[in-house]
């Protein structure tokens, strides 16, 4: 089953219907995805500029389409990612969505990803 990870003195919040994976604290650097620009291109894959289901990575705040987060993640063992269209935290490695509430680090990072799209939205209406 998948609870092979889940050994040792893993602490989970206290959430038990949807407990959070192991992957969340080595996964987010909330400052990185605070430095993502809404004025830079947000919501365009930074490898091929598709900007079809675009998926932010939570470990260094770069933008990736449905065919390249998955190697970004595997090569770089970056295992959390938001998709900015459905607003939904994705692991990788636990191939699952993770329920937003499910812990305080999660909570703070899809705070701040909400604000920059907000910011964005306010930048982009015409003057």
């Amino acid at each position: 089953g998948i609870n092979a990870e889940y050994g040792g003195s893993s602490h989970v919040e206290n959430n038990e219907s949807e407990p959070c994976c192991v992957h969340v604290e080595k996964s987010i650097t909330p400052n990185k995805v605070k430095a993502v620009s809404p004025h830079s291109v947000y919501g365009r894959c930074s490898q091929c500029a598709v900007r079809d289901r675009i998926s932010l990575c939570l470990k260094c705040g770069k933008q990736f389409c449905s065919s390249h987060s998955p190697p970004h993640s595997s090569l770089n063992n970056h295992s959390l990612s938001f998709q900015l269209t459905s607003r939904v935290v994705r692991c990788a490695k636990c191939d699952r969505e993770l329920p937003p509430l499910s812990h305080s680090l999660l909570t703070k990072v899809i705070h701040i990803i909400e604000d920059i799209i907000k910011k964005q939205k306010h930048d982009n209406t015409p003057h």
